[in-house]
């Protein structure tokens, strides 16, 4: 009759240890490497979210300049690159009421890109009446945050608040 069970041996001793050893280092390989991982995905997530912003700001800007001086365009060959005027003079310059008055308030410290550049960024709905603002969207890519919300509403609410403003007349 068996006392109890048997201890093991110190070879079955020392490979269980290794074992669990082997374990434990598989663990903690795995996590260091997913924290890498996801640092490295939010890296690129928030490099891909302010070259979006530059972009929305570069359009909008664009479409605020050339609604300035003409109303809002049909198209994107109605467009005036923005990049070339520093400040709007027509009535949306007048008191400002949501929408930048320069292209420093308008970019935000944001880098600076091309209308052409800007434009494979963003989608530009174009609206059926010339007295509606377009609508931008980025098609899905990530967006950055402003004091009053995402970026690519931020730039809408410009746009809406400038097309208002040229319904009321001067």
């Amino acid at each position: 009759m068996s006392d109890g069970p048997v201890p093991p041996t110190p070879e079955e001793a020392a490979r269980s240890r290794r074992i669990v050893v082997g374990f434990f280092a598989f663990f903690v390989i795995a996590a260091i490497g997913t924290t890498i991982f996801g640092f490295q995905v939010v890296a690129r997530v928030k490099a891909t979210a302010r070259e979006s912003d530059a972009a929305l700001r570069t359009v909008a800007w664009s479409l605020l300049v050339t609604a300035d001086s003409r109303g809002f365009p049909a198209s994107a060959e109605g467009l005036v690159p923005g990049s070339d005027v520093d400040r709007l003079t027509g009535s949306l310059a007048r008191t400002p009421d949501g929408w930048p008055a320069t292209l420093d308030e308008a970019m935000a410290d944001e880098a600076r890109l091309s209308l052409p550049e800007a434009l494979e960024i963003v989608e530009v709905s174009w609206p059926p009446e010339p007295d509606l603002p377009p609508v931008l969207a980025v098609g899905g890519r990530p967006s950055g945050l402003v004091a009053d919300g995402p970026t690519i509403d931020h730039v809408n609410r410009w746009l809406r608040a400038a097309a208002a403003r040229l319904a009321s007349g001067p």
